[in-house]
């Protein structure tokens, strides 16, 4: 997947809002590792969900996503996409 990073107002915000499901899996700016497991970067992002028998995802955290989730232009055509299977049709807040 690559390495994403928080903004520190976004550390900020989800420790002010109490987000430690979120900050599990930030450590030192790099997002999607597992702060439980070493540090291990995960495969994908862990707040994306498949709807059951949907072509259909949901961002859990959508509300409270990160800045380079919110800047993401999907089918963007560049080469370091970072949801290559999600495209805005289907990507909706949970």
């Amino acid at each position: 997947m690559g390495t994403l990073s928080a903004t520190v107002d976004d550390v900020k915000r989800w420790r002010r809002e109490g987000r430690y499901d979120i900050l599990r899996y930030e450590s030192a700016g790099d997002l999607w590792v597992d702060s439980e497991r070493d540090d291990r970067e995960l495969e994908r992002c862990p707040f994306v969900r498949k709807v059951r028998g949907q072509n259909r995802y949901l961002c859990t955290i959508y509300e409270t996503r990160p800045q380079v989730c919110r800047d993401y232009v999907p089918w963007s055509g560049k080469e370091n996409d970072i949801c290559e299977v999600v495209d805005d049709e289907i990507l909706t807040p949970a």
